[in-house]
């Protein structure tokens, strides 16, 4: 999920069962309480990595970074997000796919074949040589 990329947080809608009538959709994995703690530990990650690239624009190296942060006007809710599961078998592996309906980004396995990889790259190379000796062979 993490890499699906972002979502439009901005301008959430509140929830209506009548969204999802006619579809099948996915109860929540993690616990509302379990995530709020996450979500803390990522922003605190992410306020780090702010306090070290500022440090790191002055001094050439960041060693022990201290910080205090004081969180006020604390609240958390369940979001539905529009993400898309698939999964299908292929030769006798299963893939999963993850889609995010709001920007398109496609995360998940696919079957690769070794064959059509080659042969890509063989295609590419000829390619490139025959452009070779069109255009700068002299």
């Amino acid at each position: 999920m993490k890499s699906l990329g972002g979502f439009d947080l901005e301008n959430t809608i509140n929830f209506n069962t009548g969204y999802l009538s006619g579809y099948a959709s996915e109860i929540f994995q993690v616990p509302m309480p379990d995530g709020y703690v996450e979500a803390k530990e990522v922003m605190e990650n992410e306020l780090e990595g702010m306090v070290e690239s500022d440090v790191l624009r002055r001094y050439d190296r960041v060693k022990n970074v201290s910080m205090n942060i004081y969180w006020s006007d604390e609240f958390y809710r369940l979001l539905m997000l529009p993400v898309y599961s698939t999964s299908y078998s292929f030769n006798g592996k299963s893939y999963q796919v993850l889609i995010n309906g709001e920007n398109g980004t496609v995360v998940g396995e696919y079957p690769k074949s070794v064959i059509k990889i080659t042969l890509a790259i063989i295609a590419a190379i000829i390619v490139i040589c025959i452009l070779y000796f069109l255009f700068f062979k002299d």
